[in-house]
């Protein structure tokens, strides 16, 4: 625990102890640098240069200095191989068990993806591992920036009096993750460590129009006054710099303490204090991963300190040669005292030449082919030391690729990288848990509906309200890369081969659901669909609400049933809050109702269900033909249906002699009838009594 500096005397003595304790720290990241980029040897104009490039020869006071660069190669490979094992982070439930934690981890997943997406996360993790491999340490400082983010609306500004005197445009607000490299970091003079410092500070150059939003009176704005004469030595990847116009800015952050409960964070420049005021939500916004640790010392170190002297010497070795390029190149002829030397006769191909005198002796320019053998072996040895020397020489295998070889070779060369990996990883992970935190601190809930969803909208507590106690969601490492992908892909297809016809539909759309190259909502919706609600209806009834209930919200009310009576057989049903219970117990009685009154309208309509099998038989009814509506043909009826209506008759006690007596008295009547209504000069024609019992039949 340590003392928040009380004035700006105090704050000054503290920002100086912390930057000339790692001075030197500070000269190495800096050379790294320039070193990785090229850019160590930064004269732009060499005068020997001049002399090569119009006289082909050097003073001797002057020194030749090229640079053959491997540091870059190196460099990218790091972070390509960082990059491949450790891009990104996913988000799981901690116990994959309790259906809440899993709904926890599928919400925060959810926001976490979108989060990435409008901030540019990947291209943030590609520069992080980049500052990691070269400079040996990546400090990020998460911010919530409300002027950023989608536009919501417009409020009046008021004064003191409650008179509107302008307008404000009110945005959503967006997180944002800004790196601070490490030789613009300090800390406190006595810690052993990073982690044990009270404090972290920074140092930023800032424009001084960009700090008026903090001069709130006359005497901040004496703080922040450069008067267009101070100037800032400033560096960047090209060296060193003159930088006008800009004020060097500090800012100090305490962790929370037994002092500062909810940390505290000063920013100030060297004439007094800008703002000051404790952390949002108690969160220390900055984290840092350290690529190689000194027992005895806080700050971390790159694998160029190691390398850097190998570099050095490859570029002595090649500006050597050089040298005897330029110097002893190019042929020389050493003739004899007095001896003449002339142009002879030339004839096609052939240029004679007269010597008067002992025959010269021609000595051969020097390449400096002698220091090849010697250049050759440091490169080597500066591979071998950098743990990438077989690496760069695997070649691509042609053919087919076994996938289970190409997982075991993937798994050889990560061992080599795993220690560097490993701590990027928790680096991503700190990363990510503070930034989820940050986002549930200061999003407003219309934001959370836009990223998780509107079908989410009923579980919006279940993300906004986590308790970090419960551990209700657990953020991994996530691997993108193709042997993380083929390995699952694997898995999931052999599971599926042996298991898939015993599955059921809904189990399946899970499998598919967790399949790395399909994972699309769309496409398994209708395999998931049940599933979905019956998750959103358990946290519901597990908060003690009612669902929203239909006979229509499952493909099969059965499945409902299935799996809120699971839910009540679990051994943490009975802490549930009695309204909770009630809540179960009440919409599982509705669902076992849908059931039953589905089980009895398929009964009925399975009694009403008239087969429709065997040959067809033709029967006496007349009806019209559907290929010539102007004729009629008789009607045929499958036998079964035919036998079917017999043996229905036959059980309402209507057997062949009673439908025949019956029939009989019916056509007698209707001919009665028949003969009343039709004409005498019509009624004995055959026509007529045709057409009678037709008619009469029809009826029937």
């Amino acid at each position: 625990m340590a003392t928040k500096a009380s004035n700006i005397g105090d704050l000054n003595k503290l920002r100086e102890d912390g930057v000339e304790i790692d001075k030197k720290i500070y000269s190495e990241q800096r050379s790294h640098i320039l070193l990785v980029n090229g850019d160590h040897y930064s004269k732009a104009n060499w005068k020997w240069l001049d002399n090569v490039r119009q006289n082909t020869t050097i003073d001797n006071d002057q020194k030749i200095r090229l640079t053959r660069n491997h540091m870059n190669r190196i460099h990218k490979t790091y972070v390509n191989k960082i990059l491949s094992m450790a891009p990104d982070t996913h988000i799981d439930p901690q116990n994959e068990k309790e259906l809440k934690d899993q709904k926890a981890a599928e919400l925060a997943g959810i926001v976490w993806k979108n989060i990435k997406y409008r901030g540019k996360f990947k291209d943030r993790v590609h520069k992080f591992a980049s500052s990691y491999c070269s400079i040996g340490e990546v400090f990020v400082e998460a911010q919530w920036d409300w002027d950023k983010g989608d536009f919501k609306r417009t409020e009046p500004i008021l004064n003191e009096a409650g008179e509107q005197v302008g307008e404000q445009s009110l945005r959503s607000g967006e997180l944002l993750w800004k790196e601070i490299f490490g030789f613009n970091v300090w800390r406190a003079k006595s810690a052993m460590s990073l982690d044990d410092s009270p404090f972290i500070g920074v140092d930023e150059m800032v424009a001084t129009k960009d700090l008026e939003k903090y001069a709130k009176d006359d005497q901040k704005k004496n703080f922040i006054q450069s008067n267009g004469k101070s100037t800032y030595l400033v560096f960047d990847d090209s060296g060193y710099k003159e930088s006008k116009d800009q004020v060097l800015v500090s800012k100090v952050y305490y962790r929370p303490c037994m002092e500062y409960p909810q940390g505290y964070f000063v920013m100030f420049t060297t004439g007094g204090v800008l703002e000051e005021a404790e952390l949002p939500a108690g969160l220390f916004p900055i984290k840092y991963c350290l690529f190689d640790e000194v027992p005895t010392h806080p700050r971390g170190r790159s694998a160029f300190k190691q390398l850097k002297p190998y570099q050095v010497e490859i570029n002595r070795v090649g500006s050597k040669m050089a040298e005897h390029q330029i110097t002893l190149g190019d042929d020389k002829l050493v003739m004899s005292n007095g001896g003449k030397m002339q142009a002879g006769g030339q004839l096609n191909g052939v240029r004679g030449i007269t010597v008067t005198g002992q025959a010269p002796m021609l000595i051969p320019g020097r390449t400096g082919e002698q220091y090849l053998g010697y250049a050759d072996s440091i490169i080597k040895e500066l591979y071998d030391v950098a743990m990438i020397a077989e690496e760069l020489d695997v070649q691509g295998a042609a053919g087919q690729v076994d996938p289970y070889a190409l997982l075991l070779t993937s798994s050889r060369w990560k061992t080599r990288f795993a220690i560097n990996v490993e701590k990027f990883e928790r680096f991503l992970v700190e990363l990510s848990e503070l930034s989820l935190d940050l986002y549930r601190h200061f999003v407003e809930e219309d934001t959370i509906i836009r990223d998780v969803g509107s079908g989410n909208r009923v579980n919006l507590v279940e993300f906004k309200n986590q308790d970090k106690m419960n551990y209700a969601i657990n953020i991994s490492p996530g691997s993108e890369d193709i042997e993380t992908r083929v390995g699952k892909k694997l898995a999931l297809d052999r599971y599926i081969q042996y298991a898939g016809a015993n599955m059921q539909k809904e189990d399946l759309g899970k499998f598919l659901r967790l399949d790395p190259y399909l994972n699309k909502e769309q496409m398994f919706q209708d395999y998931t669909m049940d599933y979905d609600n019956a998750v959103n209806d358990i946290l519901q009834m597990d908060r003690g609400e009612t669902p929203v209930m239909n006979p229509y919200k499952y493909t099969d009310a059965s499945y409902a049933v299935k799996k809120f009576s699971q839910r009540m057989g679990q051994g943490d049903f009975q802490f549930l809050p009695p309204q909770a219970q009630q809540a179960y117990q009440y919409v599982l009685n509705e669902y076992q109702a849908f059931l039953q009154q589905k089980v009895v309208n398929e009964s009925a309509l399975n009694a009403q269900f008239i087969p429709s099998g065997g040959a067809m038989v033709r029967a006496d009814l007349w009806i019209q033909d559907p290929t010539k509506p102007d004729k009629q043909m008789r009607a045929s009826f499958p036998y079964e249906a035919l036998a079917w209506l017999k043996d229905r008759l036959d059980k309402q006690g209507m057997t062949q002699e009673a439908l025949m007596q019956q029939r009989e008295a019916v056509i007698s009547d209707v001919a009665e009838r028949f003969k009343n209504a039709v004409p005498p000069n019509e009624q004995t024609s055959p026509a007529a009594v045709y057409k009678a019992r037709l008619q009469a039949g029809k009826g029937q």
